[in-house]
């Protein structure tokens, strides 16, 4: 990525508003898309029209690979921060979620000291609008909030904003699908299933016959933290929460215990911060922040975004209720 290419994933929105339904049946559109969906990654030497258009349909095909290239994009990027202006990050961002200069608050009675840890304030209800934690982490009661608002380093705010693309995307993609014709959309979701069987969900000997009593989507998942890809937060989420629930419920280990063997899990992938990592599995585990333990996503959840390797033929509602079918299944007697 060039310095110059910065704003390709900012500028989604303005491209967009000058493209019409029929740019979509493009070749070069279509080309785009599978290659996104191959690679997780945008081509070089490709328009700025056709990855939007690209993007916003692989928004309702297959979002999980929009959050592959965005989770890769922010990586970048944060590599990056240090050395762009923060009026720079400052335009870019507060498009797509607006907020204020934490400097200007001072005059607001907002206490000088908070200059000093953070960067932005981001009103709370664009906060909750915007930010549905596809990449972005952090749950509003890990935040430091007064006088309504959210406070964030440049380094959170380009997350959030990132990940406030992506909801506006995928709200976009969801009023389009009844105008696209059925034709594209067999065709990119034939795609999106055979590279997501054959790549970096691949998996081997799942179902009955399968001496793991994991569920393929967590049997593929575990596979690619192993070799340390690049998952996005919500397949991270999908691990963290069903390893937590199987290793106290199944393996009768104490909360500690379990939060301590998940953490270990995320070892080899390429931001692991063994810090935060911790704090983010005690908050699933309801040990800190909202004090809730999560359960994890249900199979219909899991499938809309492409996380179900087997499109449902595990025929269960919950990747739990998988462990549950197995233990109770031929191999095990």
């Amino acid at each position: 990525m060039y310095y110059r290419d910065i704003p390709i994933l900012f500028n989604i929105k303005r491209v967009l508003e000058y493209a019409y339904i029929d740019d979509l049946y493009r070749d070069s559109v279509l080309y785009t898309a599978k290659y996104i969906i191959k690679n997780r990654d945008i081509p070089k030497d490709t328009s700025f029209a056709d990855i939007s258009l690209a993007i916003l349909l692989l928004s309702q095909i297959h979002p999980i690979t929009v959050h592959y290239v965005f989770q890769k994009y922010g990586n970048i990027l944060e590599r990056l921060l240090p050395y762009l202006p923060t009026s720079y990050i400052y335009e870019l961002c507060s498009d797509w979620l607006p907020a204020i200069l934490v400097e200007r608050l001072i005059v607001e009675k907002i206490s000088p000291r908070l200059v000093v840890f953070y960067d932005i304030a981001v009103p709370i209800a664009n906060f909750l609008r915007n930010v549905k934690h596809r990449v972005y982490p952090k749950k509003l009661v890990e935040h430091y909030v007064a006088r309504g608002f959210v406070f964030m380093t440049f380094r959170d705010y380009v997350w959030a904003t990132l990940d406030s693309i992506i909801t506006w995307l995928e709200e976009k993609s969801r009023k389009l699908r009844p105008y696209l014709p059925q034709t594209l959309l067999e065709e990119l979701e034939r795609e999106a299933k055979y590279i997501t069987y054959y790549t970096h969900l691949q998996y081997q000997d799942y179902g009955r016959n399968s001496r793991s009593i994991h569920p393929p989507c967590i049997q593929t998942l575990l596979k690619a933290l192993e070799d340390g890809e690049d998952l996005p937060h919500y397949a991270r989420f999908v691990v963290a929460s069903y390893m937590l629930h199987y290793l106290v419920k199944y393996e009768k280990k104490n909360i500690e215990e379990a939060v301590k063997t998940v953490v270990q899990l995320f070892k080899n992938v390429p931001d692991f911060d063994e810090k935060k990592t911790r704090y983010q599995v005690q908050h699933i585990a309801g040990l800190v922040g909202g004090r809730k333990f999560y359960l994890p996503p249900n199979c219909n959840e899991l499938r809309s975004l492409g996380l179900c390797p087997v499109d449902g033929k595990c025929e269960v509602k919950n990747p739990l209720a998988y462990v549950l079918k197995m233990l109770k299944g031929p191999w095990r007697r």
